[in-house]
């Protein structure tokens, strides 16, 4: 007998799996890094600029992926 439940081996469960670990990561990086990184002395426009650049990296990726389609 296994211990996963049956429903949660099918394709779909894993890739619902997969989608919520990576926005939660993801949500979890964009609210506390900026607290992270102020307790290591960064200023708040220092800061801005590694969230915007992170930001401009993942759209990059995205946009790069839409484009190949």
């Amino acid at each position: 007998m296994s211990l996963v439940p049956s429903r949660l081996t099918i394709p779909e469960a894993s890739a619902s799996l997969f989608q919520f670990i990576i926005y939660l990561l993801g949500a979890v990086s964009l609210v506390f890094l900026g607290i992270w990184l102020s307790e290591y002395g960064l200023p708040a426009d220092h800061i801005g600029i590694i969230k915007l650049g992170s930001h401009a990296v993942l759209s990059g990726i995205e946009h790069d992926d839409w484009a190949a389609r």
